[in-house]
């Protein structure tokens, strides 16, 4: 994930700190001058806490050490190690129809748009009988490359 952190402060900033979901985390943020994304010390900690429906939760922010310069906005990449690692393709396709399911909720493929990177979505929630329909771009992304050749 990529996130914007902004510094509106007269001091720099030595760190920032970034809600995530528990796990292993590499970082690198951009560095203006060399125009490329570096690698940044990271750790991530986590606290017990609760939800607004008074319901515990676990809460997780990764630590990012570098320096956002006073009045100035930094660009950090995030990724997550320990999923990249449990990542594998079952099949060489994707089709229209193909489906996932977790629990009483489906995610179907509903199609995708080579031209603008468009993937469509149907989500389905068997329980509440209710359907939405989802749209991700993903022109920009290194993904956009895989589904152009898995679809």
């Amino acid at each position: 994930m990529s996130v914007a952190v902004h510094n509106p402060s007269t001091n720099d900033m030595k760190r920032a700190k970034i809600a995530v979901p528990k796990g292993n985390y590499e970082a690198k943020v951009f560095n203006k001058d060399s125009q490329k994304l570096e690698v940044a010390p990271v750790s991530v900690l986590c606290h017990d806490d609760v939800d607004t429906k008074l319901e515990k939760v676990e809460s997780c922010f990764a630590h990012v050490s570098y320096t956002t310069k006073s009045r100035d906005v930094s660009l950090v990449e995030l990724t997550r190690k320990d999923m990249l690692e449990d990542i594998q393709v079952k099949k060489d396709k994707i089709y229209v129809g193909d489906k996932i399911r977790r629990d009483n909720v489906f995610l179907t493929f509903s199609g995708f748009n080579n031209e603008t990177g468009l993937m469509n979505f149907e989500l389905e929630n068997v329980e509440s009988n209710l359907t939405n329909k989802l749209e991700v771009n993903i022109k920009y992304w290194k993904s956009n490359e895989l589904m152009n050749t898995w679809h």
